[in-house]
């Protein structure tokens, strides 16, 4: 082994046990304009056999993507997510200016008191999070946010 031609030889097994088309394996071959309009026998078979693939394991990296996101606390048992959506001052500020949605905690367990400045933010949630913003009081929402949630099947519930 070690030699380039010990490669391609063991390339070609592996996309012939695969029955890659041998079209694909000439990678000199390039873009060819004359007869681009036929299909090879191999060429058809080669894309059932990717589709019958794709229908196999979609459903296996789905689970795992759902099982993922679940552990992660990024979706609910039943596929919903949650979206705050900050109704003035900073938090809606910073949304705006930075154009894209921001992944934030609750300030406050469901349930407890909503807390009114940086220190009652219980210890619990601020070992979760990676950053926090102590606001002046002036600046600091006691309303808290809405939150909308989705559902697996893309249906909008307003919860608060």
């Amino acid at each position: 082994l070690g030699e380039i031609d010990d490669i391609i030889y063991f390339q070609k097994k592996l996309y012939k046990s695969l029955n890659v088309p041998i079209s694909r394996l000439d990678s000199e071959a390039g873009f060819s304009l004359g007869r681009s309009t036929e299909i090879t026998r191999d060429e058809l078979k080669f894309t059932k056999f990717v589709q019958r693939i794709r229908k196999k394991f979609t459903p296996l990296f789905t689970d795992i993507l759902k099982t993922q996101l679940l552990l992660k606390g990024i979706i609910a048992p039943d596929g919903s997510v949650g979206i705050r959506i900050p109704k003035k001052g900073f938090a809606l500020e910073l949304v705006k200016n930075f154009g894209k949605p921001i992944v934030s905690t609750s300030a406050n367990i469901s349930g407890k008191k909503i807390p009114k400045n940086l220190m009652e933010i219980s210890d619990e949630i601020l070992y979760q999070v990676d950053d926090t913003v102590n606001l002046e009081k002036n600046n600091f929402s006691t309303k808290p946010s809405n939150i909308v949630k989705i559902t697996s099947e893309g249906k909008l519930i307003n919860i608060r």
